[in-house]
C-alpha cells in the first residue's frame, strides 16, 4: 500500500549508476547535472545524489 507523499523507488543497476557518474565526471566541459543528466533521461536531482554518493 502507497502511504500519501510516498514516492516509488525503482532499482537502477549499480553499473548504470557507475556509469552516470562517470559520464557527469568525464563532462568536464561544465554541462550541468541537467544536461547529463537529460541526455541519459534520468531526474537531475537523481544524477547529483549519485555523484554525491560517489564521492570518497
Amino acid at each position: 500500500m502507497k502511504v500519501s507523499g510516498e514516492v516509488a523507488k525503482c532499482q537502477v543497476p549499480d553499473e548504470f549508476r557507475g556509469d552516470a557518474v562517470a559520464l557527469d565526471r568525464a563532462s568536464g566541459d561544465g554541462r550541468a547535472f541537467m544536461a547529463v543528466a537529460k541526455e541519459i533521461e534520468v531526474n537531475h536531482e537523481t544524477l547529483r545524489n549519485w555523484v554525491r554518493a560517489a564521492e570518497p
